[in-house]
């Protein structure tokens, strides 16, 4: 069975800590699946900690909830290093972030709401998906 390698957009972490009713939120319950795994950089961990912990970002969490979501998703994620830049490929500096952990990660897709500035994905045989794709994909769809 092949486990897809998955960069989860900070789009998606930010939705999955607003709303827990969401695809999102659903997606980051299944966290450690057997047929996904999550991939991410420390920057893209920076990131994720950055834009969850800026005021009103996630209004119903505590900084320990904020916490024990980020050390959750660091713990069932494979760590990878970024050895190159492949900058400029989107026209967000943040996307470029995305982008390289996905190429260095070797990873299938990008789960983010932001198909747009992701295009570039496409080049390196990555698709981007909504949370709700990747949850029909690995057979956790409502």
């Amino acid at each position: 069975m092949k486990r897809y390698r998955v960069i989860l957009d900070t789009n998606v972490i930010l939705a999955a800590m607003r709303s827990q009713t969401g695809a999102s939120h659903r997606l980051l319950l299944t966290i450690g699946h057997p047929k996904w795994l999550s991939v991410m950089t420390p920057a893209l961990m920076y990131e994720y900690e950055d834009v969850a912990r800026r005021p009103g970002n996630a209004p119903d969490l505590s900084s320990q909830d904020i916490t024990d979501i980020l050390d959750l998703i660091y713990q069932q994620s494979h760590r990878q290093m970024v050895w190159f830049s492949w900058r400029p490929l989107s026209p967000d500096p943040g996307d470029d972030a995305i982008l390289e952990a996905a190429i260095a990660g070797g990873c299938d897709f990008v789960v983010s709401f932001n198909e747009r500035h992701l295009r570039a994905a496409r080049d390196f045989g990555i698709e981007v998906l909504k949370p709700a794709a990747l949850l029909k994909l690995i057979g956790e769809s409502k």
